[in-house]
């Protein structure tokens, strides 16, 4: 289990990505890259009646998001982490398991991927597949990744989102891509310890602090909302 951490985010219109950039690289905190950009996907699992979605919309303090995540643009024989990211009013957290198995994203089907999934993961995250069972989206998005020079706060930008619903598909779709309005969003996080210096590092962004999942944004693109 990772450590907790709080998570503050912003957002803006994509027209604005050069001066996110800017505003990183001018930043008194002294951010630099931490990574190379590269791109995230993930799979979102939910329940028929789409639980994790209504408690995210309804605000209920404890939460858990069940996913699948891999990097960069292959679809085929990709190495991919189940992660459940858990939400308790502002701490959040993840727990994690690397799958040994690679996945075919491109020739499985949901039900072979399904397989795959309850073969390896922990029993915990087992029984929350069991819950959440039904694949609702895959999202992709490029994110890139800057660090304060002090090491307390890192912020990631992500950009150029893909939504693709998956929930009356038995196979994944990913080629009939969801409207998706295009928005940057930019999210600065840091350990609980350090809750303070993340407050100062934010309050010197020009953006709007806001409440952003992209997974609820795709499934109301999806639903038409």
């Amino acid at each position: 289990m990772s450590e907790t951490r709080n998570e503050i985010k912003m957002l803006a219109e994509r027209i604005a990505l050069p001066q996110v950039r800017s505003w990183l690289r001018l930043h008194p905190a002294g951010f630099y890259e931490l990574y190379p950009s590269r791109r995230v996907n993930n799979v979102y699992f939910d329940t028929p009646g789409l639980a994790s979605f209504e408690e995210n919309l309804s605000g209920v303090a404890a939460r858990v998001k069940l996913r699948l995540r891999w990097y960069g643009s292959e679809l085929s024989d990709v190495r991919c982490t189940v992660e459940m990211k858990c939400k308790q009013a502002l701490d959040g957290w993840k727990v994690s398991h690397k799958l040994e198995t690679p996945l075919d994203l491109k020739s499985q089907s949901w039900a072979q991927i399904a397989q795959v999934l309850r073969s390896e993961l922990p029993e915990t995250m087992r029984l929350r597949l069991d819950f959440a069972n039904r694949p609702v989206l895959i999202n992709r998005y490029t994110r890139a990744y800057q660090q304060s020079a002090d090491g307390t706060v890192r912020v990631t930008v992500d950009s150029d989102q893909e939504v693709f619903a998956q929930r009356v598909t038995g196979r994944p779709n990913i080629s009939n891509t969801v409207p998706l309005r295009d928005m940057v969003i930019v999210e600065a996080k840091a350990n609980h310890s350090d809750i303070m210096r993340l407050a100062d590092i934010v309050s010197a962004f020009p953006l709007r602090v806001c409440k952003v999942s992209k997974y609820v944004q795709g499934v109301e693109a999806i639903l038409g909302h």
